[in-house]
């Protein structure tokens, strides 16, 4: 599937709400109800306390928690969610999640080397008994000296080496993209350190995307951690399970007050699509708006780690907005379906590439194809960033959103991506596809198209929260 294809064709579609509420409270005041105590028949008085019966109200008046403690259960029930009151989550701006229950250790200070013009700046670390997070910058990239993307580039990872030398691989990180001043941001997440070493270096073996050789390699940057102060800042994270009465796909699981915002994170779980199809997957966008309908720009926090979804369909989504709008916020997820055309048909088609294919350089086809049921059309193949052949087709039927390709015999880098989308647009729709490679295939070549998918239903899930 084609993630950004998938979006294009969602914010065509993304436009109502439907709001869903859910009147728990007979339910709640049935089970609240008290029902008479009574011994059982011919059960002797033990310790003479059988026969002591207190009220529901004495036991709320004598006993102030368990009075707060009910009332904020029949809050939550009444709200649809249950809130954690386990583990205590704590997010540090930069840094992301962290359990506050366990002892941490944070960079002295920050570390910054220059060379060639680069600098590279370990900004921030978080280190505790689960992982090590550490968020550097490089500034001050020069972007003509970055490789082609089809080119040989850098694609190795940051290590940290320890005293004894051992090394720790990256295990997971985001990274910004460059700015126009050739700068990015990096958070990167690493092994746990053993509890008595206090002391790491950051080994960057080269530039990301720059070509062997071009900018400064095997930067080491020595790094020391110290206790985290009592006074670091650390902001509380709410965990929230969705109640089983609330039949909607739609859920928030975390919330954070940062201060001038909020963080929401949540999970979209599909319902099976109502097509009867062998495989099936779905994608989404989010709107937020507030209470008069004023649409709410947010971002996409890039300290937080996503949690593993709860079933391989589902989607976990984040995102961060400003605070000061009319509440409630109205969460609209707009679910796109696509479908997998249950057919073991190809279609093969022969292409003559030359001894010698040049970037640029475009064969018309114009070749009519029929697959699964469908019709469609190759239009032309050409050669795009020196090692991809990418494909384009246009086609009447609407639905159409991708169909894999294959050249028998060459070593692609990767399933493709698409180059223009039609995306539920009036037809003809067009949409590409493309397939990269260390060396592009030459001379006579075969073209297999197989594995149809095309768009199926749409539907708008509604949430609203208040803060």
């Amino acid at each position: 599937m084609k993630d950004n294809r998938m979006k294009d064709a969602l914010e065509a579609i993304a436009r109502r709400g439907v709001p869903e509420d859910t009147n728990l409270w007979p339910n709640i005041s049935a089970a609240l109800t008290p029902s008479p105590l009574s011994s059982p028949k011919g059960a002797p008085k033990a310790r003479g306390k059988w026969d002591e019966r207190k009220s529901p109200m004495t036991t709320l008046r004598t006993r102030p928690l368990v009075a707060l403690l009910i009332a904020l259960l029949i809050l939550l029930v009444l709200s649809g969610v249950v809130y954690a009151l386990g583990r205590s989550l704590g997010y540090i701006p930069g840094l992301g999640l962290v359990d506050q229950n366990v002892p941490m250790r944070v960079l002295a200070e920050p570390v910054s080397q220059t060379r060639g013009g680069i600098t590279i700046t370990v900004k921030d670390a978080i280190l505790n008994s689960d992982m090590t997070t550490l968020v550097l910058t490089v500034e001050n990239i020069p972007l003509d000296k970055l490789s082609h993307p089809a080119d040989a580039q850098c694609r190795q990872f940051a290590e940290l080496r320890l005293p004894d030398g051992t090394l720790l691989q990256v295990e997971a990180g985001t990274q910004g993209g460059r700015n126009e001043l050739g700068t990015f941001d990096g958070r990167f997440k690493y092994a746990p350190l053993p509890a008595n070493v206090n002391d790491a270096t950051l080994l960057i073996p080269c530039i990301q995307d720059a070509a062997p050789g071009v900018l400064p390699e095997k930067w080491k940057l020595p790094l020391h951690f110290i206790p985290a102060p009592p006074d670091m800042t650390m902001m509380p994270v709410i965990e929230i399970t969705p109640s089983p009465a609330v039949q909607n796909p739609l859920s928030i699981t975390k919330v954070i007050d940062a201060g001038d915002s909020y963080i929401l994170t949540g999970e979209f779980n599909p319902p099976v699509p109502s097509q009867a199809v062998d495989d099936w997957s779905s994608a989404g966008i989010i709107k937020l708006s507030d209470a008069n309908g004023q649409e709410i720009a947010y971002d996409l926090p890039q300290d937080l780690d996503l949690p593993s979804p709860q079933s391989p369909k589902a989607d976990v989504w984040s995102m961060k907005f400003s605070k000061g709008f009319a509440p409630p916020l109205h969460i609209t997820y707009s679910n796109l379906y696509t479908l997998h055309v249950p057919s073991q048909e190809t279609v093969e088609l022969d292409f003559d590439a030359g001894p010698n294919p040049q970037d640029g350089q475009t064969w018309q086809l114009n070749k009519e194809i029929q697959l699964a049921g469908h019709t469609f059309t190759l239009v032309s193949i050409r050669v795009s960033q020196k090692n991809f052949y990418s494909f384009d087709f246009t086609s009447s039927d609407n639905k159409i959103s991708s169909v894999d390709i294959e050249i028998p015999g060459g070593h692609s880098l990767n399933g493709g991506g698409q180059d223009t989308c039609g995306c539920i647009q009036p037809p003809p729709i067009s949409w590409g596809e493309s397939l990269g490679y260390t060396e592009l295939p030459k001379g006579k070549l075969k073209v297999i198209l197989s594995n149809l998918w095309i768009y199926g239903e749409t539907k708008d899930w509604t949430l609203d929260w208040q803060p």
